[in-house]
């Protein structure tokens, strides 16, 4: 048997090639929704927070209107509390709806694309626009984490959006 050492180098090109962080961008908290995320550096755009509905529900939308790779990327946090044992089990599994749109899976997320111990994270496609999809929850809250761009700048600006996904603390 001969040691094929391609697999290793794609995999230690991807370990290196993708940020571990995106330290030195802006970090927002958002106490209503019990979470902070850290923006890369020259993210510039509107945030919206929608907390009308709490403690039960909250979305929030941070759109980067600047230039560069991530041109017209989108950070979507959608959270729910109370959700029913059924509903629940959907969310763990990525198949409630919420938040998506026009987005439909179509891989699977798993290893380093995984920024959280629980739940679910797929790559999702639709309307143009291709997205890292998370499904996860803390303590009594469940978040969905959507992180897309345009479908033709996507694969420049996933490892900006797979470093702020990581950076999503939890109050």
């Amino acid at each position: 048997m001969r040691f094929d050492a391609t697999l290793l180098v794609l995999l230690l090109l991807a370990y290196f090639a993708t940020p571990r962080n995106v330290s030195g961008g802006e970090r927002l908290e958002f106490p209503g929704g019990g979470f902070s995320i850290e923006l890369p550096n020259g993210w510039e755009g509107p945030v919206e927070a929608h907390e009308e509905a709490l403690p039960s529900s909250s979305s929030y939308v941070l759109r980067h209107a600047g230039g560069g790779p991530l041109t017209s990327s989108e950070i979507r946090v959608v959270r729910r509390t109370g959700l029913n044992p059924l509903a629940h089990q959907q969310w763990m599994r990525g198949r409630a709806t919420v938040g998506l749109g026009a987005l439909r899976p179509v891989e699977a997320l798993s290893g380093d694309a995984m920024p959280f111990r629980t739940g679910v994270g797929f790559r999702a496609e639709g309307g143009g626009r291709s997205a890292l999809v998370y499904f996860t929850q803390h303590g009594t809250a469940h978040y969905v984490l959507i992180a897309s761009a345009p479908a033709d700048r996507f694969v420049a600006a996933t490892g900006a959006l797979l470093g702020v996904a990581r950076s999503v603390r939890f109050l």
